[in-house]
């Protein structure tokens, strides 16, 4: 492992393992999930499902996690009002 590599997952902690695989292309190249997607082209291929970009991975998790606050808000705003 070289020195910037081990460097960034030294700071992994600090950083977030998304933030330590945007700044490694090569790191990211290297791992076959990531949030639940195939991130690897080999392994979508030999498992025949859909592969994603851990970029498009992220962005998803994102998506989920707005929409759940949403909901969320939504519901304790529905029960204020109601209560």
């Amino acid at each position: 492992m070289d020195e910037r590599a081990s460097s960034l997952l030294t700071g992994s902690n600090e950083l977030g393992m998304e933030q330590v695989l945007r700044a490694d292309v090569g790191l990211s190249k290297g791992v076959c999930t990531f949030r639940g997607c195939c991130t690897n082209k080999a392994a979508a291929k030999a498992f025949d499902i859909e592969m994603n970009d851990i970029q498009y991975c992220s962005t998803l998790r994102q998506i989920k996690q707005n929409r759940n606050d949403y909901e969320l808000a939504r519901s304790i705003q529905v029960e204020s009002r109601d209560g």
